[in-house]
Order: C-alpha cells, then structure tokens, then sequence
C-alpha cells in the first residue's frame, strides 16, 4: 500500500508493517494534489493526517461520489494556533493569562528596536498568519496599548525566540501553533479573552480588512482517509485507521521526544 509521508505516516507505517503484515511505501505529496490523486486515481491509499480547513469541498465531493472514505479526527482537539506567553512570566504574574492583563503590560515585553514598546512576535512574511495577525493586531488595539508587530524572519526565528525565552527565563509575547515540538518542549499559556467569530473570520483572513474585528484562529480539522477502494478491500485495516485518535499535546510531546532522540 502507499501512504502519504507526514509525522502521522511513520507512526501508522509501523503499525500496519508489525501489526497487520502490511507492505508500506511512504511518498510525499501536499493536500490538494494528494485528495485530487486519491480521487481521481485511487493513490496513495492512506492519507494518514490532512488539515481540510483549505480542502472541504474536495472530500466532501470524493465522498459523496464514494472514491473517498474518511477514517477518523487523528487530532481530537484539531490543530490549533493562538497567542501565547511563556508559563514562567505567568508564575511570577498570574495576571498574565489573558490577552487584556498583557496589553495592560507593555513594560514587560520590551521591544529592544523600538524602545517604550513592547513587542509583539507576528509570523513571517509569507505565512498566511502574517494576514491574519495583522489583522488582530488593529482589532484588538495593540497599538494604542503601547505594542508593535515583529517579524520574526523565519520559522526558525519564531521558534529560537519561544525557545531563548524559556531558556534565558525571558519575556515573549507572540503567535505559535501545533502540534510542534516548541509546544511539546517549552510551557507555553495560550492567551484567553479571544474567542472564534465564524461570521467576521473571512474579513480577518484577508489583507486589510475593511472593519478588523476581535477574534481568534478556529482549530483546524485534522482527519485520517483512505480511497474507497482501498478501504473495501481492506476491512481489518481501515477499521484500525478509523480508531486513530490522539490529542494535539500528546503529538507535541512526541514531536520534541523525536527531536531530542
């Protein structure tokens, strides 16, 4: 059988090769061209882990037009994303678990390029978070609080600025999301005061909203599928695939084990 490779793929690939004496060959793909493959051709047989926020309308038709079969939520909790602060500045200030005690507190999150400021760690350019940050940024009045956004370059420089924070005991005040190895590794508060607003949200993903509403990312939908075919033809496999199931902090703690080892 072939499996698409994502975190989910390595786990499933020792099950079913030990478990249920499968032949498994893992290939690369993206969402949209992996559900386009798989239904228009029947391959790969298993896509172990598809974030559908972007890709609804493709299952939906693969299902209704039985080509495709969806397995199981693989995150029980979805994918999430948020604001955060690490949990040390939160031991020193149980104030500081939501959004509204932080904004009352520039001081402690000082922007060394802009001084009087405190910073605000936004996603890189290019990342379709960026669009939406901004956006949150305007809504919830970061700036009349004293805040500016910061790009932090990269990937990589988001997650060395969580991971300098923890490490030096230092502030940071930013986006994150998961499952990720920073979450697995690091203690992290996620923010509260911000709540998902289905009606404003398509206005908040895109640049320059209009009239920038509060808000907050919804969790993402993160499931398990298999063609139809395949899942006929394999009853005994695709009922494990339907009980695959696991939280968002269990992935993140394995995530930063497999870095570690």
């Amino acid at each position: 059988m072939s499996v698409l490779v994502v975190g989910e793929a390595l786990v499933e690939k020792i099950i079913l090769e030990r478990g249920f004496g499968c032949d498994v060959e893992l290939i690369a793909g993206d969402t949209v061209p992996t559900l386009t493959s798989m239904a228009e051709r029947g391959e790969p047989d298993i896509a172990p882990e598809l974030w559908i926020n972007a890709a609804k309308e493709v299952i939906e038709r693969g299902v209704a037009e039985n080509r495709l079969k969806v397995a199981a939520k693989v995150l029980s909790d979805g994918g999430i994303e948020g604001w955060y602060v690490p949990k040390h500045m939160v031991e020193k200030d149980s104030g500081l678990t939501s959004l509204a005690a932080v904004l009352k507190r520039p001081d402690l999150f000082p922007d060394a390029e802009t001084p009087g400021k405190g910073r605000f760690y936004t996603c890189p350019a290019g990342w379709a978070c960026q669009i939406v940050n901004d956006n949150l940024f305007k809504a919830y009045g970061l700036d009349k609080a004293g805040f500016v956004a910061f790009d932090p370059g990269s990937g990589e420089g988001l997650a060395g600025a969580i991971a300098k924070a923890h490490e030096r005991n230092e502030p940071f005040f930013g986006y994150y999301f998961g499952p990720t190895a920073i979450l697995g590794r690091y203690p992290l508060q996620r923010l509260s005061g911000m709540e998902h607003d289905p009606p404003t949200w398509e206005c908040m993903s895109k640049p320059n909203c209009a009239k920038p509403s509060p808000n907050m990312y919804p969790p993402a939908e993160v499931i398990g599928l298999a063609t139809a075919r395949f899942a006929a033809s394999n009853p005994e496999v695709f009922a494990f695939l339907q009980k695959v199931s696991w939280k968002n902090a269990e992935v993140s703690a394995l995530l930063a084990w497999q870095e570690d080892k």
